[in-house]
């Protein structure tokens, strides 16, 4: 999906390969996660680790 058409979607979404890695995704789920779009692409959710310790979920 071209960037500009995926990242005008105001609601995070992401797609994944049949392995279960990210291929993509747009910058509403960037935000959502805290993390880069590199930093996401090729990972796992189990990778990812669980939700609390992804940084916008972190206390500092």
């Amino acid at each position: 999906m071209p960037d500009g058409l995926l990242n005008a979607i105001p609601t995070p979404v992401f797609y994944k390969d049949r392995e279960g890695r990210f291929v993509d995704c747009n910058t509403a789920y960037e935000i959502h996660l805290g993390l880069t779009r590199e930093e996401i692409i090729g990972l796992t959710a189990v990778e990812l680790g669980p939700i609390g310790q992804l940084p916008e979920h972190r206390e500092t």
